[in-house]
């Protein structure tokens, strides 16, 4: 075994564990749960959510399956490819796929990132699903197409009528066309990715102290507004070297490792930040740990032998007893550059669905073929959390999940049901 894979045992129990509390957080139609984002957190709703979350999960359950044989695995991806069979809205996009914001609806990138799941898994399932999740992919694209296509600059709008690109969302709708391409060879699908593409590419900086970095946003298709996500260019580098495989375009693999300097420089120590600032300065907080599965594996895919990164220990050692991993680090200093955060805030150590899916995919990416996933250890949590400057006790078990500050019950969920149960009014960020 290579010095750098001593980890691997550590790897396959964080498989195990993951995976029992991912089946904690399935209920009838879907795996649920509350979302915390740094946009904002969907902490009433926590039903079937058909979002990002399907994306990991259905590639790791699938990578899994190839990799050990267990039939475990491909009964974990035929059912939640039955999920998203059965989570389509009125014939067309899925049902709560807008993470942060569900239960709504045409959320992006999360339906495109779904359907990359569903076709990352095609292998696994028998001649009938796999026809039906096919057909399903094209409904779900073409959604998108009909949505968000704009026709006078011949490029794909982030919400209908309102002409803005998002460098990221646009990777991962190029990603699961692409996919889909591969599949069908319909030639329209190729050309959608590479407008796509060639957005990512006219968004990203070219020279200077940031080259490499793609802007977040660019308001009315204009130039870049200057914040640099280090999570969101990791969600680039994929799509840009999936593109460049396909289409044969040197400039995309390119850009990808561009992108890949850049994380490269902004890392700091074991962890990234959330927003640098092209013009200057940085917002640490909150600083992702299971979404850091994301980062990760771009750099893992342009070559970079992670086992041995700092984040990659940062990552492992932040598991829960639970199985699943927090959110982040530093959601109370929201935005701020301080150095440290102060303390441990209830939505740092809430475990999301949407969010651990990234790190099932990293881990089952990570290993290699015909290894043995070792039995579950998992157990319930109990930790001392903040609450808007307040103590408050958090707990999570199989059947659910709760935030006790100053005596009372502030937020009770039972896994099993649709929504949480507050005594405060969530806020919207």
């Amino acid at each position: 075994m290579d010095k750098n894979q001593s980890r691997l045992p550590q790897v396959l129990q964080a498989i195990a564990d993951l995976d029992d509390w991912f089946q904690t957080m399935r209920q009838a139609g879907g795996y649920g749960g509350p979302v915390a984002h740094w946009w904002r957190h969907s902490l009433l709703y926590a039903g079937p959510a058909f979002d990002w979350r399907y994306e990991g999960i259905l590639t790791g359950y699938a990578t899994l399956y190839r990799k050990t044989g267990e039939p475990v695995w491909m009964h974990r991806v035929r059912s939640t490819v039955s999920d998203l069979l059965e989570g389509q809205f009125r014939a067309k996009g899925f049902k709560a796929s807008e993470f942060e914001a569900n239960p709504g609806t045409l959320g992006t990138p999360h339906e495109a990132a779904a359907v990359s799941g569903l076709l990352n898994s095609l292998d696994c399932l028998d001649a009938e699903l796999e026809s039906r999740a096919i057909s399903l992919a094209e409904s779900i694209l073409r959604n998108l197409v009909d949505n968000l296509w704009d026709p006078r600059v011949r490029g794909f709008n982030d919400r209908p009528g309102i002409r803005g690109r998002v460098p990221n969302k646009l990777a991962t709708f190029a990603e699961a066309l692409l996919k889909y391409y591969e599949v069908t060879r319909k030639p329209e699908y190729l050309d959608y990715a590479r407008t796509c593409l060639d957005d990512v590419l006219k968004y990203q900086i070219k020279i200077g102290r940031y080259a490499g970095a793609v802007h977040q946003y660019g308001p009315n298709a204009g130039e870049g507004d200057g914040r640099l996500f280090p999570y969101y260019n990791a969600r680039c580098i994929p799509a840009l070297l999936l593109g460049s495989q396909i289409m044969g375009d040197a400039r995309y693999e390119e850009a990808a490792s561009d992108i890949a300097t850049f994380l490269r420089l902004s890392l700091e120590d074991d962890r990234w930040p959330q927003i640098i600032y092209a013009d200057s300065g940085m917002a640490r907080w909150p600083s992702w740990i299971a979404g850091v599965g994301d980062i990760l594996r771009a750099m893992w895919l342009v070559g970079e032998n992670i086992w041995g990164s700092p984040a990659l220990v940062r990552l492992l050692n932040a598991q829960l007893k639970s199985g699943g991993f927090p959110t982040a680090e530093g959601f109370a200093n929201r935005g701020t550059a301080r150095q440290e955060p102060s303390g441990i805030d209830w939505l740092d150590v809430l475990p999301v669905s949407g969010w651990n899916d990234k790190v099932l995919r990293l881990f089952a990416e990570m290993i290699p073929m015909q290894v043995k996933i070792p039995d579950s250890d998992t157990s319930d949590v109990e930790m001392k959390v903040g609450f808007y400057g307040m103590p408050g006790q958090f707990a999570e078990s199989s059947t659910g999940l709760s935030l006790d500050v100053r005596g009372r019950t502030v937020v009770r969920w039972c896994k099993n049901e649709p929504w949480v149960q507050t005594q405060f009014r969530p806020p919207s960020l």
